[in-house]
């Protein structure tokens, strides 16, 4: 059985302004559920959520190809392309879609409360789908008002719909009004949560990595860097990768004043630190490892990536999710769109678990943020050619389309593409585990089990690597070659050979740990950021249930902006609540 969000994007792709491309740019989004005799197929329409998002996660992604920001173009600050900055932006569109059903629902609280706040006439519990629209339209704008403009969201919505998106005056008297109020509040907390979204994101904290830009162009280039480290003892501190034709000039470490903005359920925010860098047990039972094995570790890992039809590398590039993505976290909000058609929730329920792992999603990207900026921590693209300068390693990555080979220290490099090699932010802990171990968790509660409904899979096509898709020499947009080695290109050395399945994974904690391990094969973390990434998700997935299931149920609130233990609460998921 097959579920895909290819139709709506087909849709999507005709009505709006601008043409979304094939199937095969939004690869994270296209899984394949076994066929399970148990898990009924579902035969209802997409609940409206679910076509909001998908058409949202669109224009993100847009947005993290080609910065449309005004601000970002007027070189103000970076915008909102980043892991914590996706997560904020998806939290806050699926956070008016849930005050607006908490208005309408008997109990439920919303997540945005005030003084004036008042549940609509129980004489109408179904949300009217243009009062759904209007509010999930107006957050969006206020974020992104020129993607929206550049896909006639307001046009399409209102011609499918019927309904009139432009915005009016908070009222009481009418049900765009009331909503309109909500509008206005959830504005206003994201001016003042911290991520400085009229300064265009920018980090007005000063904040400044201890080591300058290392250039890698060669091993004079690379010396330069090892020299500075060991003169100021700071090999162990992150600093920023510029290599020629690659990365030109230095890019700043994005979201370092993570520490400063409001989580959503975690209190204080200092309660969700990693244990001290060079004290951080390397696996989930506490064995230790030394740091700078864990390393090495990475070199060996790299030797294997080729195995089993180069699977290895096309975990790391399927999870990768860099630029011209969603990140991380619209990555679980599409596994959550896939989940929602298979159990065949209706609005409510797809809604609540959109809500749910967006705001996992938001809080665990402040935790792991604030980790890598109090750590201030090492890369392995750094730390491995600096540190083993003079070193010979067998078989590793030298370039995409290139056979793997033998190389000297200073010329290692993560299996990442070339214009990224490396994020620019710090290593410690994995944001990746991070977001991963607690939308997994938040997924568990939510459906009230850990495994997956019919099994879930991904199927890379021959040829449709992310990184290394083939390309005929005809075609001058796509065709590469070798960078050591002309003879091998697009055309011939592409990967994979044949299909690859990634999966099936038979549970959400399966699908989180392969997030978590991806950044192993692609040489981003070593594994104490990886392992600690994933402790500190699960501390924060329990958080954010605790909080949201308190808001379906309708607890009240504690003097300290927490929710007290809810009778109404279960473990079984949203059957239940």
């Amino acid at each position: 059985m097959q579920h895909s969000l290819l139709s709506p994007i087909l849709v999507a792709c005709l009505l709006s302004a601008v043409p979304i491309k094939s199937e095969e740019d939004y690869g994270m989004y296209y899984y394949t559920f076994d066929n399970d005799t148990l898990t009924a197929s579902c035969t209802k329409p997409e609940p409206l959520i679910f076509r909001l998002m998908v058409d949202f996660l669109t224009m993100v992604k847009s947005e993290s190809d080609i910065a449309m920001e005004q601000c970002v173009l007027d070189g103000k600050g970076p915008g909102f392309t980043s892991p914590p900055l996706f997560a904020r932006t998806i939290f806050a569109a699926t956070t008016i879609a849930y005050n607006t059903y908490a208005r309408y629902s008997q109990y439920a609280n919303p997540a945005t409360i005030y003084d004036e706040w008042t549940r609509m006439s129980q004489k109408q519990q179904k949300v009217p789908d243009c009062i759904y629209i209007y509010g999930f339209y107006q957050i969006a704008n206020f974020i992104m008002p020129e993607q929206m403009t550049n896909y006639s969201f307001k046009q399409k919505y209102e011609n499918t719909f019927h309904c009139n998106l432009t915005e009016i005056l908070a009222n009481a008297d009418s049900e765009l009004g009331l909503v309109q109020r909500d509008v206005d509040q959830l504005k206003l907390q994201l001016k003042t949560d911290g991520f400085n979204q009229e300064g265009c994101y920018a980090d007005a904290t000063n904040f400044r990595t201890i080591n300058p830009p290392c250039r890698f162009d060669n091993r004079s280039t690379v010396a330069i860097c090892r020299n500075f480290t060991h003169t100021y003892n700071t090999i162990w501190n992150y600093g920023e990768i510029v290599k020629t034709d690659f990365i030109d000039s230095p890019r700043t470490p994005v979201f370092t004043q993570a520490q400063q903005a409001r989580p959503f359920s975690l209190g204080r925010l200092y309660d969700y630190l990693a244990p001290p860098y060079f004290e951080a047990p390397a696996f989930e039972n506490g064995t230790m490892m030394n740091l700078t094995d864990q390393f090495l570790y990475l070199t060996n890992v790299q030797k294997d990536l080729g195995a089993d039809n180069d699977k290895p590398k096309l975990i790391a590039e399927y999870w990768a999710d860099g630029p011209k993505t969603t990140g991380t976290p619209g990555h679980w909000q599409s596994i959550s769109l896939n989940i929602i058609r298979r159990l065949c929730y209706d609005n409510d329920d797809a809604l609540k678990l959109l809500f749910a792992v967006s705001a996992a999603t938001y809080d665990a990207g402040l935790a792991a943020w604030q980790n890598k900026r109090l750590y201030n921590s090492v890369r392995p693209a750094t730390f491995i050619p600096t540190e083993y300068i003079d070193d010979s390693f067998q078989h590793q990555f030298v370039g995409m389309y290139c056979d793997f080979g033998d190389i000297v220290g200073w010329q290692w490099s993560p299996y990442q593409e070339d214009h990224v090699i490396t994020p620019q932010f710090q290593e410690y802990i994995s944001g990746h585990s991070t977001f991963s171990r607690a939308a997994s968790f938040i997924l568990e509660k939510i459906t009230g089990s850990p495994n997956v409904p019919g099994n879930l899979s991904v199927t890379i096509k021959a040829g449709k690597s992310l990184f290394q898709p083939q390309c005929n020499k005809s075609n001058k947009a796509c065709y590469r070659q070798c960078r050591v080695n002309s003879l091998l290109d697009s055309e011939n050395n592409y990967i994979p050979k044949r299909d690859v399945t990634l999966g099936p994974w038979k549970t959400y904690r399966d699908i989180a740990n392969e997030a978590s391990i991806s950044r192993i094969y692609g040489g981003i973390h070593v594994t104490s950021g990886d392992i600690q990434g994933r402790m500190v998700g699960q501390k924060v997935g329990e958080a954010v249930w605790a909080k949201v299931s308190a808001l379906f149920n309708g607890c009240v609130r504690s003097s300290h902006d927490r929710f007290r233990p809810c009778s109404r609460v279960s473990s079984d998921g949203l059957s239940s609540i």
